[in-house]
């Protein structure tokens, strides 16, 4: 394994730099998640299902983002069929966002009628 004082090693800065930017995106997703429960119950049928499209398509963005540092950091540290058999674990456990158009079409149509407004914004 990979311990604390390896990764202090000038050659594991990438490292640090691909766990920082998972700790990030994750931060991010959560951060969306809450505001749309905090928000749960106010404002129009319409604009809350917005807020909840928003909040998956944040998400999913982050989970594409951790996938992408998780093949970056297991392809270095586990090169080979192990690396390659790591790489399923993270498909199987962040699969490829599927449905993604009708939310990322509402969101949009939300905006272009709310003139450039996300639900739950004052004037």
């Amino acid at each position: 394994g990979v311990g604390p004082e390896k990764l202090k090693h000038p050659d594991f800065q990438q490292f640090l730099a691909s766990l920082a930017d998972v700790a990030i995106e994750i931060y991010a997703a959560e951060s969306a998640a809450l505001r749309v429960a905090k928000l749960d119950g106010t404002g129009s049928a319409e604009g809350q299902a917005v807020r909840g499209d928003l909040a998956r398509l944040v998400l999913e963005r982050s989970a594409e983002r951790v996938r992408a540092e998780a093949r970056t950091l297991l392809g270095e540290l586990h090169p080979g069929e192990g690396g390659a058999r790591r790489l399923k674990d993270v498909d199987d456990l962040l699969p490829p966002p599927a449905g993604l158009v009708a939310p990322r079409t509402r969101v949009a149509e939300w905006l272009v009628a709310q003139g450039g407004l996300l639900p739950g914004e004052a004037v």
